[in-house]
């Protein structure tokens, strides 16, 4: 490392001493914070030091200069706008982003419990409203994420470069936390408005998520840590980094975890996590190859929801009572399970000085259970349905009256796909991106309904009492883009005009539904949707040092959610949904302090809609319908301040006021069809206001903070009858690390959640005229021992 600084800038600016292992970021925040000094990266190996009074240099995170090739990365120095500004490590703002954008970085997530959710880090900035039952995220059925209004299903997610497939339907998708240790997440980054071009996802009418794990350290180095905390959760984390495994060879990094704890509700409902990652990174001279394999593998019993005035809708009764009625609310027989690999090959190629290719193929695998006990009123009821049609069939069976029954589902999925970049520099004005993505995903699902013994075990080797699906997804995807980033006005203003083209092809069939299985009647649907221009224009200009605006304006698109495609009532004219997203914004940064302030206006059409909820222990959503639109109007305002150089403050600010444009037509078996006054009336589920303020203090190897949000009233139905009175909460942290005599360096952190036990609803599921609702965290403490040497 060469490091440039005059004489005079340094003199008299002691830096502490340093002793441990820490990755390049972390060293120089350590080393500079208390010198008054900051630092950016000029070229490959290069550091300029300056105080901090100099105005155009501000400190730039190497982390972040590696993933493009742009101004540092391609070994020139960057323009003032590229750099982000870095305040203790915590947030960074998109300095020259079109749109409005912010980073979380590695000492953000240190702070928090091991293990804590990967999700819930968003929580603190602006515009995000996150809601899990605890805080490892263990229940996935009650854990949701929502970006100004829009659900994760509608949001592009990425992990390591890899999508990740979230959907409406949990036993589908593959949220981030199946997957990554918190400890090994190295940078989490938020676009609020709308996703780059770049991003692959076919769901993406909002902003995106993009999740980065950590590399190889490139020494022998070991990091462990066992955590105690409420709800008998214990966890236990390993993780050991290598060195070159041989001259010139590869670096490698495995690790470990595995998380045991109960739920609040009910102490003898157990929840487990197991994760397990590998990457190993072989560089060359003209580029890098990184292989990666990530594994999860969860278990849990479901957690009871409420309904709006606190009665119960769905909740377990914990001993077994005789009544087989009640029996069928058994907490032991309402399990889930879900295993996943994913393994990635990523490529990195220097083509040329101005030129670079990145290219990334993978594979993911899922298999999963679940299990719920039906009763016998139920049951009958079910069996009765699939003899209407044919009294003489023999695939099955009546229910047991005197016992409930139970079904079981069980599911499999496979998705290979590849992920291609290609960049090309034109002087020192443009910088063309061209790239696409393919993906093939087959996913399987079957859910029979068996009788069930004394002991609890599924009769599976009988004839079912009813099916109420065996059926087959297959999904083809292919995107292409094209952007180009062009610097004007002496590199003031960039602009950028890019436009991505998607074409999805879905095609479902076997017993798609308990109708059709009544019926005796295989399916096969299919539907292309393909929208092969979505624009995307954004500029972001300096008009003045430490002070910059961005626009951006975005055309998104979503197919036809795979749940359409398996309901009793297809329609097949159903139009994907599409969005319209504009942003305004402006950014001030000096040297300690850190403001920004954004706009944004989201024209939401042809929405696609579930319209009838029955009974759990039958069927689910019965049709999807395009439902007219959504408008949304909001304000985003964050403030980020360094008092002190221990010190550091932040706070932020949400208004959003998302409604329905018109109003529907709906339908179920009672009232047929009739019309739902929704025109004017505010989104579910979609806080009005939320406010954030973020305390943190850090010295060395100490640190301590406090957070508190504030999330405003929401709505749980449409028609607006059920409104949910805002909530605060406030969180605590605090650690301290000491290097040991022999080496090893011994950590010990504490963390307190919803200090004031603040019983609120968190996770909100919507429906037309009531909603159902999860019951938040309560106070939660955690304690972590760890040892690195």
């Amino acid at each position: 490392m060469q490091i440039v600084a005059p004489a005079a800038s340094v003199a008299s600016r002691p830096a502490p001493a340093l002793r441990g292992l820490y990755s390049l970021q972390q060293a120089l925040d350590r080393l500079l914070g208390d010198a008054a000094l900051q630092y950016r990266l000029i070229g490959d190996g290069t550091l300029v030091l300056s105080p901090r009074d100099t105005p155009s240099l501000r400190s730039m995170p190497p982390v972040l200069a590696r993933d493009r090739c742009e101004g540092a990365a391609c070994g020139e120095p960057p323009a003032a706008s590229d750099v982000p500004v870095q305040l203790q490590t915590i947030s960074v703002f998109g300095a020259g982003e079109v749109r409005a954008a912010n980073a979380l970085l590695e000492p953000r997530f240190s702070n928090q419990v091991s293990g804590f959710a990967p999700q819930s880090f968003l929580n603190l900035l602006p515009g995000v409203d996150t809601q899990t039952t605890d805080p490892y995220g263990l229940y996935e059925f009650g854990t949701s994420v929502r970006i100004r209004g829009f659900a994760a299903d509608q949001l592009a997610i990425t992990l390591d470069g890899v999508p990740l497939e979230e959907t409406a339907d949990t036993r589908d998708d593959t949220p981030p936390n199946r997957y990554i240790d918190s400890e090994n997440l190295e940078r989490l980054q938020v676009a609020q408005g709308s996703a780059d071009v770049d991003t692959p996802s076919f769901h993406a009418l909002g902003g995106s998520l993009r999740y980065r794990s950590s590399d190889p350290l490139g020494v022998w180095h070991h990091n462990s840590s066992v955590s105690v905390g409420s709800d008998q959760a214990r966890r236990v984390f390993a993780r050991v980094d290598s060195a070159p495994l041989w001259s010139d060879g590869p670096i490698a990094m495995l690790s470990g975890s595995r998380l045991h704890a109960v739920q609040a509700q009910n102490p003898l409902a157990t929840m487990s996590s197991h994760r397990a990652q590998f990457k190993a990174v072989q560089a060359f001279d003209t580029g890098r190859v990184t292989f990666g394999w990530l594994y999860g593998d969860r278990d849990d019993h479901d957690v009871g929801s409420y309904n709006f005035d606190g009665s119960a809708n769905l909740v377990y009764a914990q001993r077994l009572s005789g009544d087989p009625a009640r029996d069928a609310r058994y907490y032991d027989y309402w399990r889930n399970g879900r295993t996943d690999h994913l393994l990635t090959l990523g490529t990195e190629w220097q083509l040329a000085p101005d030129t670079s290719l990145q290219l990334q193929p993978y594979i993911e695998f899922k298999r999963g259970y679940g299990v719920a006990g039906v009763t016998p009123e139920a049951a009958s009821t079910a069996y009765g349905q699939a003899l209407a049609g044919n009294p003489d069939r023999r695939d099955v069976q009546p229910p047991d009256d005197d016992r409930p029954s139970g079904r079981r589902e069980s599911l499999s999925g496979e998705r290979r796909g590849l992920t291609l970049n290609l960049q090309k520099g034109f002087g020192a004005r443009h910088q063309l991106s061209l790239g696409g993505w393919l993906q093939h995903y087959d996913f399987s699902q079957r859910r029979p309904l068996y009788r069930m013994g004394a002991d609890g075990q599924l009769y599976d080797d009988q004839p079912a009492v009813t099916l109420f699906y065996d059926r087959h997804v297959e999904t083809q995807v292919y995107q292409l883009y094209a952007k180009d980033s062009i610097r004007l006005i002496d590199n003031l203003l960039t602009l950028q005009i890019g436009s991505k083209s998607l074409y999805v092809d879905r095609v479902a069939s076997g017993y798609l539904n308990n109708a059709a299985f009544n019926a005796e009647q295989q399916q096969q649907r299919s539907k292309t949707d393909r929208d092969y221009l979505q624009p995307q224009i954004g500029l972001t200009w300096t008009i003045a040092a430490g002070r910059e605006v961005f626009a951006n304006y975005a055309e998104n698109f979503s197919a036809t959610p795979r749940l359409a495609f398996v309901s009793s009532s297809f329609n097949d004219h159903l139009k994907p949904e599409t969005s319209s997203n504009i942003d305004l914004g402006l950014r001030i940064t000096s040297d300690r302090t850190a403001v920004t302030l954004s706009m944004y206006h989201i024209d939401y059409r042809d929405r696609v809609l579930g319209l009838q909820l029955t009974d759990p222990d039958l069927v689910g959503v019965d049709t999807y319908d395009n439902v007219g639109a959504i408008r949304t109007l909001g304000m985003e305002a964050a403030l980020y301040w360094n008092p002190m150089p221990r010190w550091r403050i932040g706070s932020t600010l949400s208004l959003n006021q998302s409604r329905f444009d018109t109003d529907y037509q709906s339908s179920d078996q009672q009232r047929g069809v009739y019309r739902v006054d929704s025109a004017g009336r505010n989104v579910p589920a979609t806080p009005s206001r939320m406010m954030t303020v973020d305390l943190s203090w850090r010295h060395a190897t100490t640190f301590a903070g406090a957070d508190f949000k504030y999330t405003g009233p929401r709505y749980g139905d449409t028609l607006n009858q059920e409104r949910v009175g805002g909530y605060a909460l406030v969180n605590l942290n605090a650690g301290h690390s000491i290097d040991s005599r022999f080496g090893p360096r011994l950590s010990v952190q504490a963390n307190l959640y919803n200090l004031l036990d603040r019983p609120y609803f968190g996770t909100i599921v919507p429906g037309e005229d009531r909603a159902v609702y999860n019951i938040g965290i309560g106070r939660s403490v955690y304690l972590m021992l760890g040892l690195s040497y």
